[in-house]
């Protein structure tokens, strides 16, 4: 049990085995949350430990990341595969007329399962996140599009040399502070940030396959949902 919820595994459409958490009274309203690209399950502390009182809670890893397994093919990281997931998620734990939450990535996956499933949610929460296309639509500068492939490119062939270090940098306070302070003032975090949530996440998201993790953004950067 981790926050209350139970974690279980779905072998989703593909035969990929997902992670999920589940928890709350089996007969209330279903809420069913997708991640931010790089969250997890301790993203949502706050919201499963107050609201599992009246909801029935579901929270899931993406394909390739934390709990769930790579999949065999790496097409499969699409946007459009996240939502068949999370389809089949929804379908497994008999949820229905879910809320469907998300954030950041999330809110992609969403939109594409509504587009697929457009009578299957009674109502969807959209937090900080885009209709798609998220290097154009989701920063300030008209350069991330640029610069994206490059770092792309980098990250998958030099991850595994830069993995280590930052998985020790990730554990100290002096590092984190420096960090918050330097990325105050650009708007990327704010003073009202729970920091136990930023560093748990920050030492679980090291470990990650950064590659993988990279071309899943690159998914992201393809897809639109504008038409919805």
């Amino acid at each position: 049990m981790e926050y209350g919820l139970e974690r279980r595994d779905l072998s989703s459409y593909d035969g990929t085995r997902l992670a999920y958490f589940i928890g709350g009274p089996e007969d209330a309203p279903p809420l069913v949350i997708s991640n931010g690209l790089g969250g997890n399950l301790a993203s949502w502390r706050h919201v499963v430990r107050y609201f599992s009182r009246w909801y029935r809670i579901c929270v899931w890893d993406y394909r390739g990341l934390y709990g769930s397994d790579q999949p065999a093919d790496p097409r499969t990281f699409s946007v459009a595969g996240h939502a068949r997931d999370l389809f089949h998620l929804i379908e497994q734990e008999s949820l229905v007329d879910p809320i469907l939450m998300g954030w950041s990535m999330g809110v992609q996956v969403q939109l594409e399962l509504h587009r697929e499933h457009p009578e299957l949610a009674r109502a969807m929460i959209c937090c900080h996140g885009t209709h798609g296309h998220p290097l154009a639509t989701g920063f300030q500068s008209p350069r991330t599009e640029q610069v994206a492939p490059m770092v792309f490119q980098a990250v998958h062939k030099h991850w595994r040399r830069v993995v280590r270090p930052m998985q020790l940098l990730a554990r100290q306070q002096a590092v984190q502070d420096l960090l918050f302070q330097a990325w105050m003032p650009f708007g990327l975090v704010d003073k009202a940030l729970d920091r136990s949530i930023f560093n748990d996440m920050a030492k679980e998201w090291v470990k990650l396959n950064l590659s993988t993790y990279a071309l899943i953004f690159e998914e992201l950067g393809h897809h639109t949902a504008r038409d919805l």
